[in-house]
């Protein structure tokens, strides 16, 4: 008798189970339909309003996403008539604080395939609008005419890129450079401006 008494209780206990289940189904509302997106985000897009998602803007420049500085490199060619043709990249500038000027003329000397291994600027100083550019010994060198034209040509254009220089001046173990092959080089060259619609680049001061 005491087991049967037990049996009822239990099954009792289950159909009230099964009725405040039911219950509760019933008196909660449906879940909201969720609305597609109008413009499905695209990679690397930045969320907008989002709390520590960094945006960007990227200028005509086309900008770094980290601080928005890049310089344009001068990358000599030439065509299938021989001629020289100055064509262009882009580099992005370490935001630790790479020397723009510095990167460009670099850059550029390790474009052309022109100056012996290990040639470089070393450094660059600005005298009013003049920017002294300080080689070390390898860059000092015999250039054929070509390469000669090249040089002088990419590091023009390389530091052209910058509003607040009008002029070079090429220095080698802290002596300004005599010649260049048949090209002077004892007075500052004219930089050379381009046409292209890039804005010029603020150097590190």
């Amino acid at each position: 008798m005491k087991n049967t008494r037990i049996g009822f209780t239990l099954i009792g206990v289950g159909a009230l189970g099964l009725v405040a289940l039911a219950t509760y189904i019933r008196s909660t509302p449906p879940p909201l339909p969720v609305k597609p997106l109008d413009t499905p985000l695209q990679r690397n897009e930045p969320l907008q309003g989002v709390p520590g998602q960094k945006e960007t803007t990227i200028g005509k420049t086309g900008g770094d996403p980290q601080d928005g500085r890049q310089i344009m490199v001068p990358v000599p060619e030439v065509d299938d008539k021989g001629q020289l043709k100055m064509k262009s990249r882009k580099h992005k500038l370490d935001p630790s604080g790479e020397d723009a000027r510095l990167s460009a003329v670099n850059e550029f000397l390790s474009s052309s395939n022109i100056v012996p291994k290990g040639a470089k600027a070393m450094s660059i100083s600005m005298r009013d609008r003049t920017a002294v550019i300080e080689f070390n010994e390898a860059f000092n060198k015999t250039y054929g005419t070509i390469d000669e034209q090249t040089i002088l040509t990419g590091l023009r254009m390389a530091l052209g890129q910058f509003d607040d220089v009008d002029k070079i001046l090429l220095m080698v173990s802290g002596k300004p450079l005599d010649s260049l092959g048949s090209v002077d080089t004892t007075e500052p060259l004219d930089v050379i401006r381009t046409t292209s619609k890039e804005q010029p680049v603020d150097p590190m001061p």
